[in-house]
């Protein structure tokens, strides 16, 4: 489905050079914000998290962290370096 035409579309701007496609395309947002919502298929989220917190953007997980035990072992390192950096996690549902 699209927005064009409904009530919000006025209030919607996403140019071209702000749309991102590819297994990569998370990094690329990750690198201009400061916060991000990881609510993404769980197999990705120990990846995405990873990079946000080398990134030091402060993160919102929706869970499961991850799918498997590689997986969670990622995610677990990743939130002891996101207390290194003293960054901001939370967890939990997106609703």
């Amino acid at each position: 489905s699209t927005l064009k035409g409904s009530a919000v579309a006025a209030r919607v701007d996403v140019p071209k050079d702000r749309q991102y496609v590819g297994f990569d395309a998370y990094k690329q947002v990750i690198d201009q914000v400061d916060v991000v919502l990881l609510c993404t298929p769980p197999g990705f989220r120990p990846i995405h998290f990873a990079y946000a917190v080398e990134k030091g953007v402060h993160s919102f997980v929706e869970k499961p962290m991850a799918v498997d035990g590689p997986g969670l072992r990622q995610f677990l390192q990743a939130v002891k370096d996101s207390q290194a950096k003293n960054l901001s996690v939370v967890n939990g549902f997106c609703w």
